[in-house]
């Protein structure tokens, strides 16, 4: 009698280095990461890297690992050190995750990333409502009651819960049953009235609208096929958006009334960047900036120190990496963004654009807890399906056999 063993899963791995990145990332943003030690947690960040590398060289043994990846793999690692100098080693690791996802299909990562992401929500959420740890209530000058659920601050719960929502959207796409779309839509509805964060209730609501309109047999994605510009605009939309960031800084005049009102409606946000470049600067690989930001430390304690945050992702990006380093992250992303619309990935580049319009006004979707669909990407731009031969393997093999060939011998014959 012969037992049949399952063929083992190259990429589990990297499936069980996400799950730990995603857990422990949104684990130092609640109060319990006062509970964990600093060494506990870098552990933890160099098992998930330990992991990734362990998947590669699991490629490397197992499949074909052609020169393109060799060379994709060096340019990650070499953005990767000029990233970590002052994004830090944990936000850096992003590039490494795009880069190690590129065989993935994406519908795998979302499923795991968004089913690990809400367990870690629904367990921080409910401690903070049965009194385990804090749900720290704050009132605005304004009168704005906002609940942080048992995190250091009120966007994190609703960007996480709005990443779900979107990566559900994503996996079901045109068959989400209704009773999911009105589950998901209830929920952000509730988190909404307790944190205020319009920016993720809103993101959330129009992904599930999009799924709703297919469930009713209007498929949005055929307005695609008919008027081009919007594909083009929908590729480009991470580069328009930062264009119109760095116009909107560069020409702020405060004496122009729509520019004043402008900044008034954004929370100041643009004053704040504008102090922000004067006081730390841009330069091409990064500055140290330190700014104080509203949140509370996993202690419950508030930042010291005067207000000053950039929320813009690009100008925050462009501060912290550097010019080089955002530039490098804009192309591949654009690039992505670009052979999807080919791929007619519609989903993928609707969801991308709307992400890019939330980054002139927030800077969380940087963060792969955050925003998942960073390895969405890592597919269109590192994929090894249509890399160049011969393979690494096959080269070295060509190598030694060259090198070990038998030495002719040669004769001289004498007239």
């Amino acid at each position: 009698m012969s037992i049949r063993l399952p063929k083992p899963d190259i990429h589990f791995p990297f499936f069980v280095s996400l799950a730990i990145y995603i857990i422990i990332s949104i684990f130092n943003k609640t109060f319990y990461g006062q509970y964990i030690p600093g060494a506990v947690f870098q552990a933890s960040l160099l098992a998930c890297i330990s992991l990734l590398f362990f998947h590669e060289f699991a490629k490397l043994y197992l499949t074909d690992y052609h020169l393109k990846e060799i060379l994709h793999l060096l340019t990650v690692f070499a953005f990767f050190a000029i990233c970590t100098r002052f994004l830090g080693f944990k936000t850096s690791m992003l590039l490494i995750y795009i880069y190690c996802s590129r065989d993935i299909e994406f519908k795998r990562t979302a499923g795991l990333a968004s089913y690990t992401a809400f367990a870690m929500f629904c367990f921080v959420v409910l401690s903070a409502l049965l009194g385990i740890i804090h749900n720290y209530v704050s009132v605005g000058s304004d009168g704005r009651i906002r609940e942080y659920l048992g995190f250091t601050y009120a966007l994190p719960p609703a960007m996480i819960l709005a990443n779900v929502t979107a990566l559900q959207v994503y996996v079901k796409k045109d068959c989400m049953p209704l009773t999911q779309i009105l589950f998901w839509a209830v929920l952000n509805t509730w988190l909404f009235s307790k944190t205020d964060s319009r920016l993720s209730y809103f993101t959330a609501m129009f992904f599930l609208m999009l799924a709703f309109l297919f469930r009713i047999n209007l498929d949005w994605t055929r307005i695609f096929e008919k008027c081009r510009p919007l594909v083009f605009l929908t590729a480009f939309a991470f580069i328009i958006c930062m264009t119109v960031s760095i116009l909107i800084i560069a020409f702020y005049d405060k004496n122009i009334d729509w520019m004043r009102r402008m900044n008034d409606i954004s929370e100041e946000r643009i004053v704040l960047t504008i102090e922000s470049i004067k006081k730390f600067g841009i330069s091409l690989f990064g500055e140290p900036v330190k700014w104080v930001g509203n949140g509370l430390d996993s202690s419950g304690n508030a930042l010291k120190g005067q207000y000053l945050y950039v929320d813009n992702i690009y100008i925050n990006l462009i501060q912290r990496a550097g010019i080089i380093a955002f530039a490098y992250l804009t192309a591949i992303l654009t690039v992505a963004m670009i052979k999807a619309a080919k791929a007619k990935d519609y989903w993928l580049l609707v969801i991308w654009a709307v992400l890019s319009c939330r980054g002139i006004l927030d800077d969380l979707i940087i963060g792969l807890h955050y925003n998942t669909f960073w390895l969405g990407i890592g597919v269109y731009i590192y994929s090894s399906a249509n890399n160049w031969k011969p393979s690494l393997q096959k080269l070295i093999l060509k190598k030694l056999a060259f090198l070990n060939r038998p030495k002719s011998r040669i004769k001289f014959k004498w007239q």
